[in-house]
C-alpha cells in the first residue's frame, strides 16, 4: 500500500530567493512528482522557496504528510537541512528523505548527522522514490540509503511537465518552459560533479519525444519560449538537427536557448536550431589559455572555442560564454590570455564565476589531499559555494573579466549587414533572425523600422505568435492603439493558450474604458492559465485599474 500523502519540496536559501533560477524547483524534483503520481501516489509539489526554512516547515506540518522529499543540492544545502530539522520536531510522523547532488555524495554524512533524515536517495530518483514508497507503505523500510539505478530508456518516463496533482508557489510557464533531453556527460572536467553522480555515461531523449512536450507545452499552456538546460544539447549531431526539424514540421513556432560544448557544433547544426528557433547559445568556455583549460580537462582549445564563436556569428544566434577565474595556479598572464579570447570572438554576453569546489569533483577531492579543504566544511560553513582561491587577485579577476565581458558584448550586437548575411545563409527561414534585427532597431529607437520586420513576420507566418506579439509591443511604442488591439488579437487567435495574450488585451481596453471587452479577455486569460492565482490577481489589478 503506497502512502496516503507525500509532499516534494524544494526550498533555496533564503537570501537566493530573489535569484531567477535558485528560486525554481529543480527539474529533477517535478520529473519524480509526475513519475509519482502516474503510479497512483497522491503527491503536493511545493516550492517554498520565498518561506524559508521556518515558515516552510510549518506550511509542511499543517499538511501532515506521511512522507516528505526534499531536493538536496551544495547551494541550497544550509536551509534545507534547518528545516528537515523543523519539520522532524514540528511533524515526528513524517518520514524525511533526501535526495539530489548533495545528497548523493554524503548519504551517509547526513544520516549521521540529521537524525531527523529518514533515507537518502543516491543517484536517480524516480524509480528509487517509487520503491522506497512502497516499502514504507508495507513498512519494510529502515533507516538508510536507497540506491537508484540508472534510467536508461528516458523516453519512457512522463514529461515532468505533465504532472496533474496539487502545485504550490510554482509559475507553471515559468518552471515548465526549462527542459532537461539528457542526463549525464561523457566529460571529465575537474570542477564539475557530472562525473562522479553520472558515471560519464549518457542516456538520451528521443527528438520525438521532446518535441511532443514542447508542443504540448506551446499548445495547451501557451508557453512560447524554452530554456534546453542538458550539459551539452549539442553532443549528437543528427539528434539536435532530426529535433530541430521536427519543431519546424509540426509548426511549434518557439524561441529558445540551450547549452554546448565549443567542439561539438559545426555550421551545418547551427543553422538547422537557428531555422527551429534557436536564439541564444551557451558555451561553456571557462577559459582562454590553453594551460588552464588543461589544468582543468577541458579537451577544448582556444582555437576550438574561436571556431564555435565564429560559426555562432555566421549564422546570427546570440553567443554567450562562462567563464571562470580563480584556479589554483592560474596566473595574471592566463587571465591576459582569457581577456584576448573574449575580444577575438565578440560575445553578446557572459558569465564569470569564481572557481568553486563542490562534492564529487576532481578538484575538490585534489584539495582535499592536501588539506586544503575537505568534507566536514559543508557542515560548519553556509556558503553556497566553497571557492579554490579567495586571495584579493582571483576577486579582481572575476570583476576585471565581468567587465570586459560587458564592454565587448555592448560593442558585439549584429549589424545591418549581418542581418542580411544571417538572412542569406538560413535560405529563406529568416522569421528569427526578423524578429532580432527588429529588437535591435527598437533599441536603437528605431520603432517604425522595427515594426516593419516584426508585421513581415506575421504576414508571412499568420500562425507564429511572435511576429503579432512584437508588433503589438512596437505599436504600442508608437502610440497606435489600434494596431496593438490587433496585433494581441491576432497573437490570441494563433495561440489560444498564451494567457500573457489576452491580459495584454485586456489591460489596453481597460486603458479605454471598454470594461466589458477587459473583462473577456481577462476571463480568457485566467481560463489559458489553467486557473493560475497569479495570473487571476494580475487580471484583478487590470481591472482595478492598478496596472
Amino acid at each position: 500500500m503506497l502512502p496516503v500523502k507525500v509532499v516534494l519540496a524544494y526550498l533555496c536559501n533564503y537570501r537566493d530567493r530573489k535569484d531567477y533560477y535558485l528560486s525554481l524547483v529543480p527539474y529533477g524534483l517535478t520529473s519524480i512528482a509526475a513519475y509519482l503520481h502516474e503510479r497512483g501516489c497522491s503527491v503536493t509539489l511545493a516550492n517554498l522557496s520565498h518561506r524559508g526554512p521556518q515558515r516552510g516547515a510549518r506550511w509542511i506540518a499543517r499538511q501532515k504528510p506521511e512522507v516528505l522529499g526534499v531536493s538536496l543540492f551544495a547551494y541550497n544545502r544550509s536551509d534545507s537541512l534547518r528545516m528537515i530539522e523543523e519539520v522532524g520536531r514540528l511533524s515526528p510522523q513524517t518520514v524525511i528523505v533526501a535526495g539530489g547532488g548533495f545528497a548523493h555524495h554524503y548519504h551517509r554524512e547526513l544520516l549521521d548527522r540529521f537524525p531527523s533524515l529518514h533515507h537518502v536517495v543516491r543517484g536517480e530518483g524516480e524509480e528509487a522514490m517509487y520503491r522506497l514508497l512502497c516499502d514504507i507503505g508495507e513498512g519494510r523500510a529502515p533507516r538508510g540509503t536507497v540506491h537508484g539505478e540508472r534510467i536508461r530508456d528516458l523516453d519512457a518516463l512522463p514529461f515532468a511537465s505533465s504532472f496533474p496533482g496539487e502545485s504550490v508557489g510554482i509559475d507553471a510557464p515559468e518552471q515548465y518552459s526549462f527542459i532537461i533531453t539528457s542526463r549525464g556527460c561523457p566529460s571529465a572536467c575537474t570542477y564539475c560533479c557530472s562525473p562522479s553522480f553520472w558515471g560519464r555515461t549518457v542516456a538520451f531523449r528521443s527528438p520525438e519525444n521532446i518535441v511532443d512536450e514542447m508542443e504540448r507545452l506551446y499548445r495547451e499552456r501557451g508557453i512560447i519560449y524554452f530554456s534546453i538546460r542538458d550539459d551539452n544539447f549539442t553532443l549528437r549531431k543528427e539528434r539536435v538537427i532530426r529535433f530541430s526539424r521536427l519543431l519546424r514540421e509540426r509548426g511549434v513556432h518557439v524561441l529558445w536557448n540551450c547549452q554546448a560544448r565549443v567542439d561539438t557544433v559545426d555550421l551545418e547544426m547551427i543553422l538547422e536550431m537557428k531555422r527551429a528557433g534557436l536564439e541564444h547559445i551557451q558555451y561553456g568556455v571557462e577559459s582562454g589559455s590553453l594551460r588552464i583549460l588543461e589544468m582543468m580537462e577541458k579537451r577544448t582549445t582556444p582555437e576550438v572555442i574561436r571556431r564555435a564563436a565564429e560559426v555562432t556569428r555566421r549564422a546570427g544566434v546570440l553567443l554567450s560564454i562562462y567563464l571562470m577565474a580563480g584556479m589554483p595556479g592560474e596566473t595574471e598572464e592566463d587571465i591576459g590570455e582569457t581577456m584576448r579570447l573574449i575580444r577575438g570572438i565578440r560575445p553578446h554576453d557572459g558569465i564569470v564565476s569564481p572557481v568553486a569546489l563542490y562534492p564529487g569533483t576532481a578538484l575538490f577531492d585534489r584539495l582535499g589531499d592536501t588539506g586544503a579543504s575537505g568534507d566536514a566544511i559543508w557542515f560548519s560553513r553556509d556558503d553556497s559555494g566553497i571557492y579554490a582561491r579567495r586571495d584579493p587577485a582571483a576577486g579582481r579577476w572575476v570583476k576585471n573579466l565581468a567587465r570586459e565581458l560587458s564592454r565587448v558584448g555592448a560593442a558585439s550586437a549584429y549589424t545591418a549587414a549581418e542581418f542580411r548575411e544571417h538572412r542569406n545563409l538560413a535560405g529563406g527561414e529568416s522569421w528569427v533572425t526578423d524578429l532580432m534585427e527588429g529588437d535591435r532597431l527598437l533599441a536603437n529607437d528605431e520603432p517604425g523600422r522595427a515594426e516593419a520586420l516584426y508585421r513581415s513576420v506575421a504576414i508571412r507566418m499568420p500562425e507564429n505568435p511572435w511576429g503579432h506579439l512584437k508588433a503589438g509591443e512596437c505599436a504600442l511604442w508608437l502610440g497606435n492603439i489600434r494596431g496593438a488591439l490587433r496585433s494581441y488579437r491576432a497573437a490570441a487567435e494563433a495561440l489560444p493558450s498564451h494567457y500573457r495574450s489576452w491580459l495584454a488585451l485586456a489591460e489596453i481596453y481597460a486603458g479605454r474604458g471598454n470594461t466589458h471587452e477587459a473583462r473577456v479577455c481577462a476571463e480568457r486569460g485566467i481560463q489559458a492559465s489553467g486557473g493560475d492565482r497569479r495570473v487571476k490577481e494580475r487580471a484583478g489589478r487590470i481591472l482595478s485599474g492598478r496596472g
